[in-house]
């Protein structure tokens, strides 16, 4: 007995230092791919799986658009050419427009390359990420104008996706000259992200985001606690909850009758109502709710791959978010009393990311939200924060759970005589994942009795005895026994006896 209590105390020790010691370091790659992630997508496209398949044939033909000259080039193109600029200079609705497209396509290009180098094993596509990091971290020095701080917060979040999967993964080519070089790059983005004086809007949610993001690649925890809770803060004051109040919770900083202000829309409409899951941008326009709904998930499903799930804790919100807005995505007007019933603009984007989460890993049913996701994918990645969203996130496992099986032991014959046998019911049950399972019987749909520990054996139907007899009257009965693990997996066994009438004694001359 003490050799048994001196190791549980040993094991205990070591386990509370396991937990101390996982709580201070992070998981890499870690910001919005881990590795389980990246080999999920990568198996699926082998095995030319949808909507995987037909995801990464959009991923390997996805273009910058215009602003990148007059032939862009894919994304995950090695054919693809950045543009790495000193000055980013980025007004309001980017203009001017000096390398604000560039540094957020390039930045996606690279995010690209490092997955498509993931999937394939081609290191011409690691070679070509690093090219891009190393060649804006030696070039980039400032960003100037009134959307700068905007532009910065949308663009570092793909270079440290890139650079998670790159420094992680065999192969890449990736050095610690490269991890330094990003972190240059990402320290001039800094000066840009942690302002404090920006709009509570889309603006906020993208610093949120990239502060999380930076925070990882730098292992520094301090870093991510703090926009960690900045995202806690801010998702409370962008989607609204009637458990929050009659009215949104004003930003820090702010005050109600400004809140009620920006609720509006740019043409400064009113007669909005509050309902659960409008957001504040509802009213402006669908564009601009997403980029900070978008920055919002994102920053979330970097959390989750550390550990910290956002999603649970704000599972109403985004439920009411989702389901509210889908309708009025797929072209459905509001009601008069929302946004004066009109919405500037209409998107069938969906939010892979969220539904992953909320219906497949919570279990929580959002019909709508479904029904927009399904019309859109593949859901792409698209300027400025959407990342690839169906290949990497549509129908994810979280740790899926096995489920249990089982066998009859008893009876081993199929068919049975009244009053010469005594029906022993008994089953073998085991759960893979070594959960704990229970057994419930069921004879001809009635349920008889669960049993919730090995030997799981039945006797009488009404009886606790279980090797007492039991009566059937002569004909066929149904024997199901259903297992359950303690995770709710099920598992069905039946089994058809045939009850016949006794033989009559033999009375003839032997």
């Amino acid at each position: 007995m003490r050799r048994k209590i001196i190791v549980f105390i040993l094991a205990s020790s070591l386990l509370f230092l396991l937990k101390q010691l996982s709580a201070q370091t992070f998981v890499h790659p870690g910001a919005m791919n881990t590795k389980a992630d990246l080999d999920f997508i990568k198996a699926k496209i082998a095995a030319n799986e949808d909507p995987w398949d037909e995801a990464y044939d959009d991923f390997l033909t996805t273009k910058a658009g215009s602003y990148q000259g007059i032939n862009p080039q894919p994304y995950a193109s090695l054919q693809y050419v950045h543009h790495p600029r000193e000055s980013v200079d980025c007004g309001s609705y980017n203009d001017p427009n000096r390398g604000c497209n560039d540094i957020v396509y390039d930045g996606m290009a690279a995010y690209s390359m490092a997955l498509r180098f993931y999937i394939t094993g081609d290191d011409r596509y690691a070679a070509k990420a690093i090219e891009i990091i190393v060649d804006w971290s030696d070039i980039y020095r400032r960003n100037t104008e009134s959307n700068s701080r905007l532009v910065v917060s949308w663009a570092a979040p793909w270079y440290v996706n890139a650079g998670e999967i790159l420094r992680y993964t065999a192969g890449s080519g990736w050095t610690n000259t490269h991890t330094n070089k990003l972190n240059t790059l990402l320290n001039r983005f800094k000066n840009y992200i942690f302002w404090e004086d920006r709009p509570a809007n889309n603006w906020m949610m993208s610093s949120v985001e990239a502060r999380i993001a930076i925070a990882i690649f730098q292992d520094d925890r301090s870093a991510f606690d703090n926009a960690i809770q900045k995202w806690k803060e801010r998702v409370k004051t962008y989607i609204f909850q009637s458990s929050d109040g009659a009215k949104p919770i004003p930003p820090a900083g702010q005050t109600l009758a400004w809140t009620e202000s920006i609720w509006h829309d740019r043409n400064n409409r009113t007669g909005t109502i509050y309902v659960d899951g409008l957001c504040m941008e509802t009213c402006r326009d669908i564009s601009h709710t997403k980029l900070g709904v978008n920055s919002l998930l994102n920053g979330a499903e970097m959390a989750w791959s550390q550990g910290v799930d956002l999603f649970d804790l704000e599972k109403e919100r985004f439920k009411d978010f989702l389901e509210l807005h889908a309708p009025w995505m797929m072209g459905e007007n509001p009601p008069n009393n929302i946004c004066d019933g009109y919405l500037d603009i209409v998107s069938e984007e969906a939010f892979e990311i969220a539904y992953n989460h909320l219906h497949d890993r919570l279990g929580i049913n959002l019909p709508e939200t479904r029904k927009m996701l399904l019309r859109n994918r593949p859901n792409d990645a698209n300027r400025w924060v959407t990342k690839w969203e169906t290949l990497c996130y549509a129908n994810r496992p979280f740790g899926a759970n096995n489920p249990p099986t089982g066998s009859f032991l008893t009876p081993t014959s199929t068919s049975i005589e009244v009053g010469y046998s005594s029906l022993y019911v008994s089953v073998d049950a085991s759960d893979p994942d070594g959960d704990a399972v229970t057994t419930m019987l069921y004879i001809d749909g009635q349920e008889i009795r669960t049993e919730s520990n090995a030997p799981y054996e039945w006797g009488h139907a009404t009886s606790p005895n279980p090797n007492e007899t039991v009566g059937l009257s002569p004909g066929a009965h149904e024997f199901k026994v259903v297992i359950t693990d303690s995770k709710n997996a099920v598992y069905e066994i039946t089994k058809t006896i045939i009850v016949t009438e006794p033989k009559a004694p033999y009375t003839g001359t032997p």
